[in-house]
């Protein structure tokens, strides 16, 4: 009942919105309200995320939700379909993982430097090292000790490119 209310309330973040509502079927679940569950989760539409990684993801965490309120149900048809899906969703995850880890295979420098620690996900997928994440925050500046640093590290570790985002900062 906990989260019944924060279920109505608007919320602009579809990762926040979709982890409200794994939550609640869970807590559903938990108490035998799987009609409930699995209406909380097929009335839901997931938002497309920033990458398709992250929408597979998304979906796999409700399909599986989903299977195990059929078995629960003891709805094996239901239950079985909801595995397929598990397993077709699985088999794109994994070529996902294939295509950047062959596509990354020649990088001769296997080091980043990155604007924020958003990419630690992808450093660990395709061993990578992100040698100093910049986290810049809106109205400062980087000092002359932090550019001199930031110098350093690129030619010490022969870096060959420099790639940016603008992220709110004017500076």
């Amino acid at each position: 009942k906990t989260y019944e209310p924060m279920l109505k309330m608007p919320v602009k973040n579809p990762n926040i919105a979709l982890t409200l509502r794994l939550h609640a079927s869970n807590a559903y679940c938990a108490q035998g309200r799987f009609d409930e569950a699995i209406a909380l989760l097929t009335n839901f539409q997931i938002q497309p995320g920033k990458n398709k990684e992250e929408d597979l993801l998304s979906r796999f965490a409700v399909v599986s939700n989903l299977c195990y309120c059929a078995e629960q149900k003891n709805d094996i048809e239901t239950a079985k379909a909801y595995m397929n899906e598990l397993l077709a969703l699985k088999k794109e995850l994994e070529a996902l993982q294939e295509y950047g880890e062959k596509e990354l295979s020649t990088l001769r420098c296997r080091e980043l430097i990155t604007f924020h620690d958003g990419f630690s996900y992808l450093a660990e997928h395709y061993d990578l090292t992100i040698l100093r994440a910049i986290e810049e925050e809106s109205g400062s500046e980087a000092s002359a000790k932090e550019l001199i640093e930031l110098i350093e590290l690129v030619q010490n570790h022969r870096l060959n490119a420099v790639f940016t985002e603008i992220n709110g900062s004017a500076s």
